[in-house]
């Protein structure tokens, strides 16, 4: 699919399950919803890095769309995980996608403006976040909603236990993967009252679980998407800045296209700079605060596509 009908079918994914998601009572809520995941895994399947890409970059970069483009980015980190673990059914891929886009149902607008706000959460907002899982769940069944592991991943989502997944029953084997998938993609977003984490960093906060042990779920996300996965900064042992553009067949080696030579100057338009090779080694990932030259999306993931033919 071609860089421009790429971004404008995710902007419309967006807008359209920005307004479902506000709106939980909706009585044909069920099928609306199966039809964004179809959608979903379509772009998906059309293009991996170039959907990564948009959904990281928007995710960084426009908080007050954060709930929406924050379920999305869940959903395609999930779907793409799922591929790094073992014994992933078919209905149990669809229930992590679907749980992933609901899990915050009831407070969307909510997260929406928690984003934005300059103080702590009141204590009527703390009120209407706890045991928000559980009443998204309520939500759904009242919709009509039947799936059991659809419902139970969402009410679980931040509470399923840590330790080999293979010990947890399927739904909870669901919802510890939305729960890693939900930090590593809270972490790379702004909020006012905080700046988002490089992507390097916000991975090593899934790496290891509540024990301190490796964790199984957070170590298949990284495998999945990468270290410095599309959307994200990196600052390049030449001292340019660049915009990682493809996952490498390493974790530590992107396709990334620079955006600004040593000086900090713009590098207009962005090229394509291979991490394999020593000079332009990731030094390290860049929280999307300290980048100094805007990054226009559509060029770079027309770069991006163009390299790929």
């Amino acid at each position: 699919m071609a860089a421009d009908a790429l971004m404008e079918a995710w902007a419309g994914l967006a807008i359209r399950a920005n307004v479902l998601l506000r709106d939980p009572g909706a009585p044909d809520i069920e099928p609306r919803l199966r039809k964004l995941d179809a959608e979903l895994c379509e772009l998906l399947s059309s293009e991996a890095n170039g959907s990564l890409l948009w959904l990281v970059h928007h995710n960084t970069r426009e908080p007050k769309h954060y709930s929406v483009l924050h379920a999305l980015l869940v959903a395609v980190v999930c779907e793409m995980t799922a591929d790094y673990l073992p014994n992933v059914s078919a209905e149990m891929r669809t229930a992590t996608r679907l749980a992933a886009l609901t899990m915050n149902l009831g407070i969307t607008r909510l997260q929406d403006e928690l984003v934005q706000q300059q103080i702590p959460p009141t204590d009527e907002q703390r009120d209407a976040l706890r045991d928000h899982g559980a009443r998204a769940a309520a939500l759904l069944r009242d919709g009509g909603v039947s799936d059991a592991l659809w419902l139970t991943a969402v009410e679980h989502h931040h509470s399923a236990p840590c330790g080999a997944l293979a010990d947890l029953a399927p739904a909870l084997r669901v919802a510890r993967l939305i729960q890693q998938a939900d930090i590593f993609a809270a972490r790379l977003s702004p909020r006012e009252v905080r700046h988002a984490l490089a992507a390097n960093d916000a991975a090593k906060g899934i790496y290891f679980n509540e024990q301190k042990a490796p964790d199984e779920a957070g170590a298949a996300i990284i495998k999945a998407v990468g270290i410095y996965l599309p959307g994200s900064a990196v600052l390049l042992r030449s001292g340019e800045v660049a915009v990682v553009v493809r996952r490498g067949l390493l974790a530590n080696q992107p396709l990334v296209a620079s955006i600004s030579n040593r000086q900090g100057m713009p590098v207009s338009p962005p090229q394509l700079r291979d991490c394999r090779q020593p000079d332009n080694a990731v030094v390290s990932g860049l929280p999307p605060h300290q980048l100094r030259v805007r990054v226009v999306v559509g060029q770079v993931l027309r770069l991006a596509q163009q390299a790929g033919r």
